[in-house]
């Protein structure tokens, strides 16, 4: 697709385009022609970032990372661009951590691609695995030194870490949306047009990363099961 046809099915004005492109902050890399052509999968990249961006969401690299990271076959079995509409619509969450002994704290920002109703519970237990890996946070604490006030550095212990911000888009849904645009502006598809997982997609991810780990071990500790 050209940019004017682009820009229709990625639902972005056009200035909007051109900016985030001489930033780069576009979701995909350049062709090897260029800048002249983009691809569908472009599209449904650039629909996804910005539904996560835009509306008080997150910032643009934060979305890159996530869709980076989450859209991998190690959170799927198919990618969200699909021919045929799948059954069940796969979510992207982004998350960061909150500790309540005193501030917020984000360790760092965590990633998770699954079905809806999976990721609450995925996202508990990304940040039991967080804060394992880790070894806590350390906080700022005040105290009465020789020579009047002082400060030193106290490790958080039980920190009672929960999900503080969850920002949630529906990669379906945003698939959807580009491929109905491209079927308005009689634009033919074909197979090609529908990759299995592009290339700079993880085949898998670190064990840091893993979600079942950090549930079982979140549920073993709500339940009083910690080793």
């Amino acid at each position: 697709m050209r940019r004017k046809a682009f820009c229709v099915v990625a639902d972005i004005e056009p200035r909007r385009f051109d900016t985030l492109l001489t930033r780069g902050q576009v979701p995909f890399a350049k062709a090897e022609d260029g800048w002249g052509e983009y691809s569908l999968d472009d599209a449904f990249r650039l629909r996804l970032m910005l539904d996560l961006v835009d509306n008080g969401g997150c910032e643009i690299a934060a979305a890159v990372a996530a869709m980076r990271m989450g859209f991998t076959t190690h959170w799927l079995k198919d990618y969200p661009l699909t021919k045929v509409a799948p059954k069940n619509d796969t979510w992207l969450a982004i998350a960061s951590i909150s500790y309540p002994a005193g501030d917020e704290y984000t360790i760092s920002t965590e990633y998770l691609a699954g079905g809806y109703h999976d990721i609450p519970r995925l996202v508990q237990g990304i940040g039991e695995s967080v804060s394992e890996t880790t070894g806590l946070l350390e906080r700022v604490e005040v105290f009465e030194g020789e020579f009047g006030p002082d400060f030193r550095t106290v490790k958080v212990e039980n920190p009672g870490y929960a999900p503080s911000r969850i920002i949630m888009a529906n990669a379906s849904l945003a698939a959807r949306k580009v491929i109905q645009e491209v079927t308005l502006l009689d634009i033919a598809l074909t197979d090609d047009d529908f990759p299995t997982f592009p290339q700079g997609a993880y085949g898998a991810m670190s064990s840091r990363h893993s979600a079942v780990k950090g549930w079982t071990a979140y549920v073993k500790r709500i339940e009083g099961k910690a080793d």
